[in-house]
C-alpha cells in the first residue's frame, strides 16, 4: 500500500578531487636563476625558492620540504590541513583526512554550511523526522536546524533557498517553509497558498518554483508557481488529478511521470504511465513508450538527461529499474543497482546523482547510492536512519 511511508519525493535532483592553485609552472612563473658559480649551460643550480635543484634543461630535480613544480622550479604552497601536489606542470593539493577542498582552502567535512551539497529534510521510519542533512559527495552531515517534521512533502531550490509545502504529520499540511542555508523558517503569506496536500510534485523553472497535484481528500490537478514570497494559481488545462507523481526540470522545459488517480491507500487501477511537458505556461502531453505505470517513483536532472529510478506498479511491485529521458525519449538502462523501493529520494552534486533510502513491504531502507551516468554504486558512509518520504535537493 502506497501511504505515508511509501511515497514520492521531489529531487531537483562527488567533492573529493583536486583544487588548482593556477600559475605554477606557466608563463607567469618566475624564471629559475642559477646560484653565483653554478654552471650557464648544462650544469645544475638552485631555483629562487632555494627548496629544489634545476638541472640544464630546466627539469626540477628534487624538493625539500616545499614542493616545487614545472619548468622553473616555482614553489608549491598548500593551504592549511593540506600537502601540496604537483601534476609535473601545475600545482595542486590534498586534503587531510576529515577535510575537504573549498575555493582553494580545505574546510572541515562537518561544516556542512560552505560549498555546494545535496540537502535532505523529513521523512518517516522509527518516527516522523524534521531533521535536516547535507550529502557533500562523500559523506552526511546532520545540520543543527530542525524543520517541521512530516512525510511526503515537496521541496525545490529558489535561488539561495529551498522550499518545502505540505506533506502529512499528525495532518496533512499546507504551509510553506524555507530553508536559507542555516535554518527553516515558516512563511507568512499574503496570497493564500495552494490547498494542503500530500504527495504533490515540485520543481524549479524560470527563476520560480513550480507545484502540480497532489491529494488531500481527493486528488488535485492544479498548477501553482511560488516566486519567493507569495504562492499564485496558473489557470491552464493540466495533466489531471493525480498524486505520487515525480518531476524534473530539463533545460527550459519541467517533465512530470506517472502517478495515480486512486486515492491514498487505494486500488492500483488508477497508476498512470503517461509523460507531460510544463513550457513554462501550459502543459502537453507527450506521447512517447517510456517506464511502466508507477507512484512513488523519483526523478532527477543530471547533465543533459532526467534520471527515472523505482517506484510501486500497477500489479503493487516495487522497481529497481532506471530510465533516462533525453528530451525526446525515454531509455531504460539495464543496470545493476538499488533495490526495489518506492518513496526514495534523489538529488545532483556536479557529476554524480545521489540516491538515499525509501520503502520496502515491511520498513524503511537506509542506503546512499550514487549515479554517475553510467552505473550505480553503493556508499559506505553513515548518515540518516532508515526512512522514506523524505526529500532532497541540490544546494
Amino acid at each position: 500500500m502506497f501511504g505515508r511511508n511509501q511515497c514520492i519525493v521531489i529531487a531537483l535532483a562527488g567533492l573529493m578531487g583536486q583544487a588548482l592553485i593556477t600559475g605554477c609552472g606557466s608563463s607567469a612563473d618566475q624564471p629559475s636563476v642559477a646560484e653565483a658559480g653554478a654552471p650557464e649551460d648544462g650544469g645544475a643550480g638552485r631555483s629562487p625558492d632555494g627548496a629544489s635543484v634545476v638541472d640544464g634543461s630546466g627539469t626540477c630535480m628534487q624538493t625539500t620540504s616545499i614542493k616545487s613544480c614545472g619548468a622553473s622550479c616555482a614553489p608549491c604552497v598548500a593551504p592549511s590541513n593540506a600537502e601540496s601536489t604537483c601534476d609535473g606542470t601545475s600545482c595542486g593539493f590534498t586534503c587531510h583526512a576529515g577535510f575537504m577542498p573549498s575555493a582553494g582552502t580545505c574546510i572541515v567535512l562537518a561544516d556542512a554550511s560552505t560549498g555546494p551539497g545535496v540537502l535532505m529534510f523529513g521523512g518517516s521510519g522509527s518516527v516522523d523526522f524534521g531533521d535536516t542533512w547535507r550529502w557533500n559527495g562523500a559523506t552526511w552531515t546532520q545540520l543543527s536546524s530542525t524543520g517541521p517534521a512530516r512525510v511526503c512533502q515537496s521541496m525545490a531550490v529558489l535561488g539561495a533557498s529551498a522550499v518545502i509545502f505540505g506533506g502529512e504529520a499528525s495532518s496533512i499540511s499546507g504551509d510553506t517553509w524555507l530553508w536559507d542555508g542555516t535554518s527553516w523558517g515558516g512563511l507568512s503569506l499574503a496570497n493564500p497558498p495552494p490547498h494542503a496536500r500530500t504527495l504533490a510534485a515540485m520543481a524549479s523553472i524560470g527563476g520560480k518554483i513550480l507545484l502540480y497535484g497532489g491529494e488531500y481528500s481527493s486528488n488535485f490537478g492544479d498548477t501553482w508557481q511560488f516566486d519567493g514570497m507569495n504562492w499564485s494559481a496558473i489557470t491552464t488545462a493540466g495533466a489531471g488529478p493525480r498524486h505520487g507523481h515525480a518531476m524534473a526540470t530539463l533545460g527550459t522545459k519541467i517533465i512530470l511521470f506517472g502517478g495515480t488517480t486512486s486515492g491514498l491507500g487505494g486500488s492500483s487501477s488508477g497508476r498512470l504511465g503517461d509523460t507531460w511537458q510544463w513550457d513554462g505556461a501550459s502543459w502537453s502531453q507527450l506521447v512517447v513508450a517510456g517506464p511502466s505505470a508507477r507512484i512513488g517513483h523519483t526523478m532527477a536532472t543530471l547533465g543533459s538527461k532526467i534520471v527515472l529510478f523505482g517506484g510501486i506498479d500497477s500489479a503493487g511491485a516495487r522497481l529497481a529499474d532506471t530510465w533516462e529521458w533525453n528530451g525526446v525519449s525515454w531509455n531504460e538502462r539495464v543496470v545493476a543497482g538499488p533495490s526495489p523501493r518506492d518513496g526514495h529520494a534523489m538529488a545532483a552534486l556536479e557529476d554524480k546523482l545521489v540516491l538515499f533510502g525509501g520503502g520496502v513491504s515491511v520498513g524503511q531502507l537506509g542506503d546512499t547510492w550514487t549515479w554517475n551516468g553510467t552505473s550505480w554504486t553503493q556508499v559506505s558512509s553513515t548518515g540518516p536512519s532508515a526512512r522514506a518520504g523524505h526529500s532532497m535537493s541540490t544546494f
